[in-house]
């Protein structure tokens, strides 16, 4: 019976901290190119391991049963200009509206807090945020 109480207080007390994972750059991307030939050479946007794009500008780029079994892309193509798209990890994503400028690179960076994804695209080329805001754990254990 000893046990057992020691066993609910090991488990009890280890699940008030918040397990932080954050995102992960890959080695090498496979893109799905979504732009018209005549327009360059296309801007490159970057997901997190383990993160995958499956809409862009409204169009489906992978299934459902595709992305149930980890499916979809983990890096889109496109044109310069304003874009939308969708990705998951789990968890839709969904970034309307962001303006991506040639000759500039980006990557859809995330923090897991738990079950608690916070996303955020930045520009790789100038280091800036574009879309949603950057976290780091100090910032989300600081809020605690």
């Amino acid at each position: 019976m000893f046990r057992f109480f020691i066993l609910i207080a090991i488990f009890s007390l280890s699940g008030c901290a918040t397990k932080y994972t954050p995102g992960e750059m890959k080695a090498h991307y496979k893109p799905y190119t979504h732009f018209s030939a005549g327009t360059g050479n296309g801007v490159l946007v970057k997901a997190s391991k383990g993160t995958r794009f499956w809409k862009i500008d409204g169009k489906r780029i992978a299934s459902i049963p595709s992305m149930m079994f980890g499916g979809g892309y983990d890096a889109i193509k496109v044109s310069p200009g304003k874009h939308s798209f969708s990705a998951s990890r789990g968890v839709d994503l969904n970034v309307r509206g962001v303006e991506l400028k040639q000759g500039n690179e980006y990557y859809l960076n995330h923090l897991q807090a738990d079950k608690r994804i916070y996303y955020w695209l930045e520009n790789t080329t100038t280091k800036e945020v574009v879309w949603g805001t950057r976290k780091t754990q100090a910032m989300l254990e600081e809020k605690e």
